[in-house]
């Protein structure tokens, strides 16, 4: 009697053709839109609502293809948003286009079952959050408000679901033995200083293409040497990085906990993009050398040379 396997379903042929064109095993729970799924068990679950989530990552075939997958909603990620962010290898990889691991047997053999996947079509439509093609020179004027608009014209309702009544769209400062979450946005700390984003290289396509056109992270020292030619003492440089990362960790939750208040305000789109770049920000923030934040204080001494601050920064903080 010949008994023969069943024919591997749509979430398992997806998964082997993924894992085959990046040449790692992918440690990924998947589900796909006929309801099939493959992988193991998990904290979290990469739904493929609808064939068009393939077509989206094979017109783009980086980290930009499944932002735009998920943001559109042909993608959901079910679970810890966190724990798929940090797959090994897999976020960097795809951002640098990583299917070298690969001989090209096995990513022929891969685009083929894409292909017979639905993968094969026009380019989708980009989302209606996504930036426009910009005009104008890099930072000019008009050009910059364009982009701080695109950023930070979502509405206080929306910010006040995950940065509370305060609205301190800042660091927070956390207290080492209590980890009090109500620390976000202690007023008192930021007071006279300048809270400096810095890093390495540009802003990626998580941020260039939806949240912050445009943007740039600078050395440290361009903002201390502004502040110098400014005519201006610094007297006090904190790094905060590690704050940042629990600040963001909660402005995630935050917003999770408020989820369908959120979409009733900025939509679906938009608030995909948000819960993907505050927690994509949080895991630079966590890596060596990627991501860091600064607390600069500065002040312009009198005629005789007095800064009016106290000596100490015990002093400063109260």
């Amino acid at each position: 009697m010949d008994v023969r396997s069943p024919a591997p379903t749509a979430a398992e042929r997806l998964l082997s053709a993924f894992e085959g064109a990046m040449g790692i095993p992918i440690p990924v729970h998947v589900r796909c839109w006929d309801g099939s799924e493959a992988g193991p068990d998990s904290d979290v679950t990469t739904v493929f609502r609808n064939r068009r989530a393939i077509r989206r990552v094979l017109w783009s075939p980086n980290e930009l293809g499944l932002v735009r997958a998920y943001v559109s909603g042909d993608l959901e990620i079910e679970g810890d948003v966190f724990r798929l962010l940090t797959l090994p290898d897999l976020v960097d990889r795809l951002g640098s286009l990583g299917v070298r691991g690969s001989d090209r047997g096995t990513i022929l053999k891969s685009l083929s079952t894409f292909v017979r996947l639905g993968g094969l079509g026009l380019r989708p439509a980009p989302t209606s959050v996504e930036v426009a093609r910009r005009r104008g020179p890099k930072h000019s004027k008009a050009r910059d408000a364009s982009s701080v608009s695109h950023h930070y014209d979502v509405g206080n309702d929306f910010y006040r679901l995950f940065l509370g009544p305060t609205m301190v769209y800042s660091c927070g400062y956390w207290d080492q033995r209590s980890g009090d979450p109500g620390a976000i946005g202690t007023l008192n700390h930021a007071i006279a200083s300048v809270r400096s984003l810095t890093g390495t290289g540009n802003s990626s396509g998580l941020i260039e293409n939806y949240i912050f056109p445009d943007g740039e992270v600078l050395p440290l020292s361009r903002t201390i040497d502004a502040f110098q030619r400014a005519g201006l003492e610094v007297r006090d440089v904190e790094a905060l990085r590690e704050h940042y990362v629990l600040t963001l960790r909660a402005w995630v939750g935050r917003l999770r906990d408020s989820w369908d208040d959120a979409i009733r305000l900025a939509g679906a789109e938009r608030t995909r993009t948000w819960l993907l770049y505050l927690a994509a920000s949080a895991l630079g923030f966590e890596e060596k050398g990627r991501l860091t934040i600064h607390q600069v204080l500065a002040v312009r001494p009198s005629d005789d040379g007095s800064s009016g601050l106290p000596r100490t920064r015990s002093l400063w903080l109260g």
